[in-house]
């Protein structure tokens, strides 16, 4: 690359962050929107060929002004003219377990042994929506874990709710099913809730 081709990368109001591989080894590619605080997650390359629009709309509410056909246009003949790099990170695109950390939609918990990019947009958002924290765990002690003291059906539906994180560790068949009958007042409803 010369020094004038460089030169010419760095007005450029977006930024190439890097190049990453999923688990199925399918090209990602990360930008950046000068200016722009806001972390726009990868984008497979098939994302870019097939539905480059809907690529230009998520980077133009990011700050990019990329209206015009011109303009992607010539984003992506920049783009198509850029030297392929080597992975300088992991896409997941699935939650759970992966390299060595939980993946959440919005946080990753531990320490992966690479560094993670999610790319979730073929995910429907209303399922993402449902993984959320509220409270703490004094307050899940308090008001789910003390009701929980005496009470079979609440203690072994409360373990249950804990089981999805660790499935990745059960050898043999993932199968199988639960149902809790008792007299009536005795927590079976409350236990399913």
């Amino acid at each position: 690359m010369t020094k004038t081709t460089k030169a010419k990368e760095s007005k450029l109001p977006i930024t190439i962050v890097g190049e990453g591989r999923d688990e199925w080894n399918n090209r990602y590619i990360k930008f950046a929107v000068r200016g722009s605080d806001r972390d726009i997650p990868p984008f497979s390359a098939a994302q870019l060929t097939t539905n480059p629009n809907s690529v230009f709309a998520e980077m133009s509410n990011a700050g990019l002004n990329a209206f015009t056909t011109k303009a992607r246009h010539k984003y992506l003949e920049d783009l198509q003219n850029r030297t392929p790099q080597e992975s300088s990170f992991k896409v997941v695109t699935r939650l759970g377990w992966n390299s060595g950390a939980f993946v959440l939609p919005n946080e990753v918990i531990g320490h992966p042994n690479k560094q993670l990019e999610c790319s979730f947009r073929h995910l429907d958002h209303q399922i993402l929506a449902k993984y959320r924290c509220r409270g703490t765990l004094k307050d899940w002690q308090k008001n789910i874990g003390a009701l929980c003291k005496g009470n079979s059906r609440l203690v072994f539906t409360a373990a249950l709710a804990c089981t999805g994180p660790i499935l990745r560790f059960v050898t043999g068949p993932r199968s199988g099913g639960f149902q809790i009958s008792g007299l009536g007042e005795t927590g079976k409803t409350t236990a399913a809730m």
